[in-house]
């Protein structure tokens, strides 16, 4: 990456040309083998393709992923000129001319839809004759009269280096081809497409975040965003919801109907937190661009919570002689560490834990740990474990578990780094959660779990720039003024000084839940290496012990193909989705 004057004179014969061939159609393949006569009556069928700005690399230099997609685009369209629906695979071709045959050095981006090396797309069969392979990048439809633009890039991969063999005096030469057939049936929009197209018309609901990746999320008190899992809820709740006032949108949870009637404030219409035969509800937190399933290929992919905690319980826990008991901040697996105790409850493959292992996946009871120097509690998710269903809808993810390196949110404060952007950006970070220095005399820094920033699996929690990017503001705060105002400062305080709360930023958050809710992101601490951050009851976000008894929200990612059979959202017409 540091020898570009070598690279000018190693690539000068390496370009990139896409060209494109048109559409090729795939349509009615239909064979008849009865002995009765059959008719069939062609309707319209009229594909058309446009495109521009082929693309063409000389001098070409490796990029990291951010530079590539600032590329200049080779766009194209695909119209659907006929009143019936069309169903389309997009692919990348190969040419006979291209010597650079290794398709590990190639990456390749479609939108913010898809973030991928060549080579680990699904191979498909060529359609052009002078083609050597073909690379399928995604498939999609049409609605009748619908068009659709793409812009695709292409570039050299950021880990190919001078020394990098079958790329020097080597050329990339590919053509763009699009497959079209005719389908009977519109099917149904898939999650990514129908939050997409809402928010072309709802920017009251849906706004696009301002971090790099330019994530669509719900904001707001009470969007509609509301899943049906497919489960109801066999038992009562044994937590009472106390709400703040009649809307009933921000609610305080209590242990006893009693503890709710006698607060002073969240009191009105005490109720349980669910009932038996209540609906399992779940809710998009947004559309997310550059989201890797573990195959290295990143996608857009929906990001979806838990509506109701499934309890309170410790992130990690400890005996006093490893952090002093508080628990170590390391979320998953690493060398011989086996992941946080939350990360072995919610997640499948670890059964063999005799307290927590997989509990919550299974739908089982037993014990949790619940507190620090190893306290555990009787926890039971038959009632209210993982839903089948998401199981089937849900997939892994590489979640980044980085943080922010340094001692304290105060650095946020003064510099401004504790702006959900911000968050964004630590909880992607190279910076782990163990910044302290072990020593003999010191029993709050002497774990021995090797700290990530990155972890694969399926359960996890939400990140504190989920939060942060929830709001939607309000009338003396705007969602501008809330995302430029350090998180830690939401409920007024700003080093030792109280001021007027920012309730606007967490009042009309529809994550807020007026109790403090964990989160996947680990705080690095001189000091400490059980500190990880939490969103407060006062609608701040700090930090708090990894052994903290805190109510938990499970978070997983849905497939990409996962579509929305119906439903419009609302609490009262959750939506219902299929595969």
């Amino acid at each position: 990456m540091n020898d570009k004057k070598n690279w000018s004179k190693i690539l000068l014969a390496l370009g990139v040309l896409i060209g494109v061939v048109g559409v090729s159609y795939a349509l009615w393949r239909v064979s008849f083998s009865s002995t009765n006569d059959n008719s069939l009556t062609a309707t319209c069928f009229n594909v058309s393709f446009t495109d521009q700005n082929n693309i063409s690399i000389e001098k070409a230099y490796p990029l990291l992923d951010k530079d590539g997609k600032k590329l200049a685009p080779y766009e194209f369209t695909i119209t659907n000129n006929c009143d019936t629906y069309v169903k389309y695979d997009i692919n990348l071709e190969v040419l006979n001319t291209s010597t650079l045959t290794n398709m590990n050095y190639i990456k390749m981006s479609l939108d913010d839809d898809i973030l991928a090396l060549v080579s680990s797309l699904d191979v498909t069969t060529k359609t052009l004759s002078n083609a050597s392979s073909a690379y399928k990048i995604k498939t999609g439809y049409l609605n009748a009269k619908e068009s659709k633009t793409y812009n695709l890039r292409l570039w050299l991969d950021e880990n190919v280096t001078g020394e990098t063999v079958g790329v020097q005096n080597n050329t990339f030469t590919s053509k763009i081809t699009v497959n079209a057939s005719f389908t009977e049936d519109n099917p149904n929009p898939t999650v990514i497409d129908y939050v997409m197209n809402l928010a072309k018309t709802d920017n009251k609901n849906l706004a696009y975040d301002d971090s790099d990746d330019y994530n669509l999320r719900y904001i707001g008190a009470d969007p509609n965003n509301y899943i049906d899992s497919g489960e109801t809820y066999k038992e009562d709740s044994t937590i009472y919801n106390g709400y703040l006032d009649e809307t009933l949108t921000k609610y305080k949870q209590y242990k006893s109907l009693s503890d709710c009637k006698n607060s002073k404030t969240y009191n009105v219409n005490c109720k349980l937190s669910y009932k038996k035969g209540d609906k399992k509800l779940w809710r998009i937190i947004g559309v997310m661009n550059s989201v890797d399933g573990g195959d290295g290929i990143k996608r857009k992919r929906v990001k979806i919570i838990s509506n109701e905690s499934i309890g309170n319980y410790s992130w990690s826990s400890t005996n006093n002689n490893t952090n002093a008991g508080y628990g170590n901040n390391q979320w998953g697996e690493s060398a011989s560490y086996t992941g946080s105790d939350l990360m072995n409850l919610l997640n499948p493959s670890f059964d063999t834990k005799n307290i927590g292992g997989s509990l919550y996946y299974n739908s089982k009871k037993g014990l949790c740990y619940s507190n620090y120097n190893l306290g555990t509690i009787s926890c039971d998710f038959t009632n209210n474990g993982f839903p089948e269903m998401l199981k089937k809808l849900s997939g892994l993810a590489v979640w980044h578990t980085g943080t922010n390196g340094t001692n304290s949110t105060s650095s946020f404060t003064s510099s401004g780094q504790g702006l959900p952007k911000n968050f964004y950006n630590f909880e992607r970070s190279s910076y782990t959660g163990k910044i302290c220095q072990p020593r003999d005399d010191y029993k709050w820094c002497n774990d021995d779990a090797e700290r990530t920033t990155t972890w694969t699996g399926l359960v996890g929690l939400i990140y504190p720039s989920d939060y942060g990017y929830a709001t939607s503001g309000g009338s003396t705060y705007n969602r501008t003024t809330c995302l430029n105002t350090n998180m830690e400062s939401w409920n007024g305080w700003v080093g030792i000084n109280q001021q007027e709360p920012y309730a606007d930023c967490y009042m009309n958050n529809w994550i807020f839940k007026n109790n403090n809710i964990s989160t996947i992101m680990a705080k690095g601490n001189t000091t400490r290496a059980s500190y990880i951050y939490s969103i407060y009851l006062d609608g701040s976000v700090s930090n708090a012990t990894a052994a903290s008894n805190l109510p938990i929200f499970p978070v997983v990612y849905l497939k990409q193909t996962v579509k929305i059979a119906s439903g419009t959202g609302s609490q009262d017409d959750p939506f219902i989705l299929e595969n």
